[in-house]
């Protein structure tokens, strides 16, 4: 038995590949092809992300185009006069709006409730709203 441990086994590999310039070269590929693949699968999840957030921070640029011109109430949702809301979307005759009062929290409100309370036109006019 011997106790040459891992030498021995590197000694063994490299006189099956020819020598040790064929297995430092072998290493040397494979790491650079190893390499060559990690750095596409980083660049694809970056770029991923980067889309991600591109999306999200597009929701900051829409204006808050509408404002409620009367005081009213549909269910728990109070809105007041004066308050600036941007239409996100639509889903039928449902609406799905961000008050600029209270940007971390969405209403979901009908289009009805709200071309009787503000200047909402309907989601007919306005191109945040798909039908």
């Amino acid at each position: 038995m011997s106790n040459l441990g891992l030498y021995q086994v590197v000694t063994t590999l490299m006189k099956r590949v020819g020598g040790p310039k064929k297995f430092f070269a072998m290493i040397l590929g494979a790491g650079a092809a190893g390499g060559a693949v990690a750095t596409l699968a980083i660049q694809k999840v970056i770029s991923i992300v980067e889309k991600r957030n591109r999306s999200n921070a597009s929701l900051g640029d829409i204006e808050f185009p509408y404002q409620f011109k009367k005081k009213g109430k549909e269910g728990r949702e109070k809105v007041k006069p004066g308050e600036k809301f941007r239409v996100l979307n639509n889903d039928g005759d449902v609406v799905f709006i961000q008050k600029e009062s209270d940007p971390e929290y969405f209403h979901f409100l009908s289009e009805e409730f709200l071309m009787k309370v503000s200047d909402f036109p309907g989601v007919n006019s306005d191109p945040n709203c798909s039908n």
